[in-house]
């Protein structure tokens, strides 16, 4: 059964919606906009999902088995979360994760858009690729272990001051895969 509610401002000023969730019995939360700016912060779901076609994501506090966030038009913002899974999609839009953590894997795709990744170690599985943009990962601790593969097609690579694109810190785990067709890889 699919309880929908749906919305219409119909105004000129940007509306907003405050909407607070008890935790008790949520399982799976979904959030969808058309048109609008998603603001979504201290909540832990079983499952959560944001999407919106025009606007920016910004999630701060969200811990959770899984979460995603994707819009078509519009930048992502994620900040003191975690989860096993976490996927960030981004058409137009750059995407920016500071201190996110993820036990099973960290995926960010943007189309038109740069990723930037500030974290105080890197100790995830991390998929980061980008058609038009850079991808800048700062960490406060070189990694003691994994194995980086970063591939630019029109772009230069720095890890840690090596630019061949592919650099091993002992071990196979975790992988950071890294791909850019335009645009620069910087980790450091």
């Amino acid at each position: 059964r699919s309880n929908s509610i749906f919305f219409d401002f119909g105004s000129s000023n940007p509306p907003v919606l405050t909407v607070h969730i008890p935790l008790a019995n949520t399982t799976i939360l979904k959030v969808n906009s058309g048109d609008g700016n998603l603001n979504l912060a201290d909540i832990g779901p079983y499952e959560f999902e944001a999407y919106t076609a025009n606007g920016d994501i910004a999630i701060q506090n969200v811990y959770a088995k899984y979460f995603s966030a994707e819009t078509a038009n519009g930048s992502i913002f994620m900040k003191d979360s975690a989860a096993q899974g976490i996927s960030a999609n981004s058409s137009n839009g750059d995407i920016q994760l500071e201190n996110i953590t993820s036990d099973v894997n960290l995926i960010a795709h943007s189309s038109n858009g740069s990723i930037e990744m500030k974290t105080e170690m890197l100790n995830s599985p991390i998929e980061f690729t980008t058609d038009n943009g850079d991808v800048t990962i700062h960490t406060k601790n070189k990694p003691t272990q994994g194995y980086v593969e970063a591939k630019a097609s029109n772009g230069m690579i720095d890890i840690f001051g090596d630019d061949s694109g592919n650099v091993s810190f002992g071990g196979e785990f975790p992988k950071l895969k890294v791909d850019v067709v335009n645009g620069d890889i910087i980790m450091e």
